[in-house]
């Protein structure tokens, strides 16, 4: 059982976003990084849930959505704050953070890009972390279990 990789996502459903491309809303898919690992290489995790994606998504399906029209592939990020915040919530748990945010962005953050550009939409992924706090949410639980969040 050791050898078994478990991820967890967790969605927490936005309101309804409408756009050309059609989905219902966006879900923020948080993942636990002790979960999540790389059998070739060792990532130091951080000990919260960090961001995975914000995803558009349908309420009937089809699930996974078809790609939506890119109109602004990804330009790397350059805004030191914004940077510095996705560094922590928003990190690549297997390799470089550029390459997992313009993979985000490409596939699917530009789907809502008649609303956000991509500053924005991932300035709102950070933003929904911080307002739908999960691990605050969940220490409750722990405490009763006798094990904190942070004991894992």
């Amino acid at each position: 059982m050791s050898n078994l990789k478990l991820s967890i996502f967790i969605a927490i459903l936005l309101v309804a976003v409408p756009t050309a491309f059609s989905y219902d809303y966006l879900k923020l898919a948080l993942q636990w990084p002790p979960t999540v690992s790389d059998q070739t290489q060792f990532y130091p995790s951080p000990m919260d849930f960090t961001i995975h994606g914000v995803w558009p998504e349908n309420f009937l399906g089809p699930w996974p959505l078809p790609p939506c029209p890119l109109q602004n592939p990804y330009v790397p990020i350059t805004d030191p704050n914004l940077l510095s915040r996705l560094q922590v919530s928003w990190p690549n748990l297997l390799g470089s953070n550029d390459w997992f945010w313009g993979h985000e962005w490409n596939k699917h953050g530009g789907c809502s890009e008649a609303v956000y550009n991509q500053t924005q939409y991932f300035a709102l992924g950070l933003e929904l972390k911080d307002r739908y706090n999960v691990q605050n949410m969940l220490a409750p639980m722990m405490r009763l279990s006798g094990r904190l969040c942070s004991d894992t």
